[in-house]
């Protein structure tokens, strides 16, 4: 018995360290990937048509990491697959980061 207690101590620290990266939204970021069909620089919002068929609506805030003059350069102009991290349950969605 007394070999089980190391193998049970390191599952409840395995499993508490699992909880903590969830609460803390370790593991909760969405992403999508597609083309950007329309861009609005000045209200630093873009939309996505995804691959698998859905559009999202997103809008970038001072958190954002990514350029609107590249979204609204390259990706819109030019038809580059973007990827877009975002969070939010609702649209516009906040975008975490798109390149």
């Amino acid at each position: 018995m007394s070999k089980l207690r190391p193998i049970i101590l390191l599952q409840s620290a395995v499993f508490g360290a699992a909880l903590l990266v969830a609460a803390c939204g370790g593991s909760s970021g969405k992403d999508i990937k597609g083309t950007v069909t329309a861009a609005d620089a000045n209200a630093k919002t873009f939309t996505v048509k995804a691959t698998n068929g859905q559009t999202y609506n997103f809008v970038m805030d001072s958190s954002s990491k990514g350029s609107m003059d590249e979204i609204a350069g390259s990706h819109l102009k030019n038809k580059e697959q973007i990827e877009v991290k975002y969070k939010g349950s609702s649209s516009p969605y906040t975008v975490v980061s798109a390149d």
